[in-house]
């Protein structure tokens, strides 16, 4: 395999019950793992945690880069953690040299002032929206929940964001890890739409999903919505879930293919 930070997010305590076997399974493999910790008291539904976890990340990565090494880096999470690493991966962007004059402001493209910090980002069994069902693999608008989970933020939170989703699994989330609540997914994504996720995806992103006999259905309607993306199907168990990752890394490493 080719070289590779792996950095796990982790968002829910759930997470680790997935997260740690798989550390395991992927150090045995060569890898290189580290594990980035987000307090849930950090997220509150805006681009600021968002922007904090990358810079934690590119910190990390500063910090062992002294030997001049450039191994790739590659995000992997699960569940609703999944969800914000693809926050993560919209948000990590290329940022060229400004300079203000007077009341005008110019961009300088060929000098980078910060370049983006991730390779590629694995989901593992990620909320993928309201719009998109699993079972059905189509497309289709949800207004009325994309309005609750907009009042789950403001002032009205705890009177919407209580109670669990109903069928969270058919929207991808890995339902193992217990009831997915209105609340904790308003905390990790600014809005709960595929349609307006995955277009946005900035570099290679594998989505890993549960989706048995629908899993060729599934991955022509997600894969439509983006070149960047490839879907894999896989249970959310040991060691299923540490082969696939493994084959998810390789892909990222090869790049999407012609679209």
């Amino acid at each position: 395999m080719q070289a590779a930070r792996l950095f796990l997010l982790q968002t829910h305590e759930q997470d680790a019950a997935i997260l740690d076997p798989l550390a395991a399974f992927l150090r045995d493999s060569a890898a290189s793992v580290s594990r980035i910790m987000v307090s849930p008291d950090a997220l509150d539904g805006t681009d600021q945690a968002a922007l904090d976890t990358l810079s934690q990340i590119r910190a990390a990565v500063d910090a062992s880069n002294d030997s001049g090494s450039s191994a790739s880096v590659i995000l992997i999470a699960i569940g609703l953690s999944a969800s914000f690493a693809l926050w993560l991966d919209m948000l990590d962007r290329i940022r060229p040299k400004k300079t203000r004059i007077r009341h005008s402001t110019v961009i300088h493209p060929e000098v980078i002032e910060q370049p983006s910090v991730l390779t590629g980002v694995i989901a593992l069994a990620p909320f993928l929206g309201f719009d998109f069902s699993l079972s059905t693999a189509r497309l289709g608008p949800d207004r009325f929940a994309q309005w609750r989970l907009a009042r789950c933020r403001g002032p009205m939170a705890a009177l919407f964001g209580r109670a669990a989703i109903s069928r969270a699994q058919d929207h991808g989330c890995w339902s193992a890890q217990g009831p997915v609540r209105w609340s904790d997914l308003a905390l990790r994504l600014p809005y709960a739409s595929v349609a307006q996720n995955l277009p946005s995806l900035k570099r290679p992103t594998v989505l890993v999903l549960d989706a048995q006999s629908r899993a060729a259905q599934v991955e022509v309607q997600l894969c439509t919505l983006s070149g960047k993306v490839a879907v894999m199907d896989s249970p959310m168990a040991m060691p299923q879930v540490g082969h696939v990752t493994l084959a998810a890394v390789d892909w990222i490493h090869k790049g999407p293919g012609p679209t």
